[in-house]
């Protein structure tokens, strides 16, 4: 068994090539672009002035890929190929770390198109290339402009590192990690990579997140005005309320579908959860008071069907949105982000 140590003065340390200077520095800090959610440091946003097709400018900035420094002190225009596919492609916009050629550099990942595309993998090979993602870039067919621009930054150089957009994506994780999160709406949250799943929210940071919920099983959504709030408590577990109310002037119904309410996420399959759920009405006459107590069900699907005992409005399942009423409905679900399914 041998044993080695470096960097010293004297000895078999004082040899310090790339390779033994990655596997020290390495261990420094994680890789990422230094500075704050809040920087410009190398951004990606669409070239208008380029005469040249699906071109992207990268701004100025430093970083830090696997044990080595970057920095750029002029905006990088970069070019995708183009996309003769009927479908769309995601690329990548990346920092690429070549140990064989000595540097790190700009460059771009192509993507295959699909109907709903994925970005491409990343190479991560210790001692060989080494690509972090900066930002996922979508080329429609025969696109000359890019469509969409995701950012995929890790800002490091503070006491976590710093993700400017939502993780589980191409960001690639070490069981342990936990980072700072920070999505493109202004949402926080401290994000936490499982050995057995990915990553997940461990807690959102600040007020509650927002959605609009809507009643599944109506043609359309006139009439209900809705709003909804969630946050995340725990790592796959996410706190969930949702007002909705009828201000339709009639009873709204299909038929004997039952209704159901959309959830921020999709739960967890296999296994049914329950939220509790309130129908409520009441507008000043004896005979127009509504109050019923019941269970809302859920497992696998991103919506909660509600049922109540001994109503007029549906045997077992609500059927009908009464007129004038409300519907309340909170609880604590398994959100399925680790894509259990129904296991």
């Amino acid at each position: 068994m041998a044993e080695n140590s470096w960097p010293f003065n004297e000895g078999d340390g004082a040899s310090v090539d790339q390779v033994r200077w990655q596997k020290m520095a390495a261990a420094f800090s994680p890789s990422g672009v230094i500075g704050k959610a809040t920087d410009n440091a190398l951004s990606v946003a669409q070239n208008l002035s380029s005469q040249l097709p699906r071109t992207v400018d990268v701004q100025p900035g430093k970083a830090f890929v696997k044990g080595f420094c970057y920095e750029s002190d002029a905006a990088v225009t970069l070019q995708f190929f183009e996309n003769p596919d009927m479908n769309p492609r995601i690329d990548l916009v990346v920092l690429e770390l070549d140990m064989s050629k000595g540097i790190v550099r700009l460059a771009t990942v192509k993507g295959s198109p699909a109907s709903t595309p994925l970005p491409p993998s990343l190479t991560q090979e210790l001692g060989g290339v080494w690509q972090i993602a900066i930002a996922e870039c979508t080329i429609a067919s025969s696109a000359t402009s890019v469509s969409t621009i995701y950012d995929q930054r890790v800002f490091i150089g503070n006491s976590l590192p710093q993700v400017h957009s939502d993780l589980g994506r191409t960001m690639m994780g070490t069981p342990g990690d936990i980072v700072y999160a920070r999505d493109s709406v202004g949402g926080e949250a401290v994000w936490g990579y499982a050995g057995n799943g990915g990553w997940s929210p461990i807690s959102n940071l600040g007020p509650t997140r927002k959605y609009r919920p809507e009643l599944h099983g109506l043609a359309t959504q006139d009439g209900i005005q809705a709003t909804g709030h969630f946050q995340w408590v725990g790592s796959n577990m996410c706190w969930v309320t949702a007002n909705l109310q009828n201000v339709s002037g009639r009873d709204l119904r299909n038929g004997t579908t039952p209704l159901s309410v959309s959830l921020p996420y999709s739960p967890r399959g296999g296994i049914t959860q329950l939220m509790n759920v309130m129908l409520y009405r009441d507008n000043g006459s004896a005979d127009s008071l509504i109050l019923h107590n019941g269970n809302a069900w859920t497992g696998g699907w991103n919506l909660a069907w509600m049922s109540f005992p001994n109503t007029d409005w549906g045997t077992y399942w609500l059927q009908t949105f009464p007129k004038d009423a409300n519907l309340w409905l909170t609880g604590l679900i398994e959100m399925d982000l680790f894509h259990e399914g129904n296991s």
